[in-house]
């Protein structure tokens, strides 16, 4: 019996996934600029961590969901006092 697999066939697509690294005393626009990009679950909760938002066992679209909502809330009490 001859094995007639060919080398092609027998690649596979390997992704490496790149940590970044979530700095501390984000502003809300760095942290826009940075749920822009594939976070992991661990960058996302550690994002939330900074803002005290509890993540339980939510997804990554929940987490960024409740960090997004948690910057316009924070926003609207600003626009509030400087009114």
């Amino acid at each position: 019996m001859k094995d007639n697999t060919k080398m092609e066939d027998l690649k596979m697509k390997v992704t490496i996934p790149i940590t970044v690294e979530i700095p501390n005393n984000l502003t809300n626009e760095q942290i826009r600029t940075l749920l822009e990009k594939d976070l992991s679950k661990a960058e996302l909760k550690a994002i939330a961590g900074q803002r005290a938002i509890s993540v339980g066992k939510s997804n990554n679209e929940e987490i960024k969901r409740h960090i997004l909502r948690n910057l316009e809330r924070q926003e609207g009490y600003g626009r509030l006092a400087s009114s």
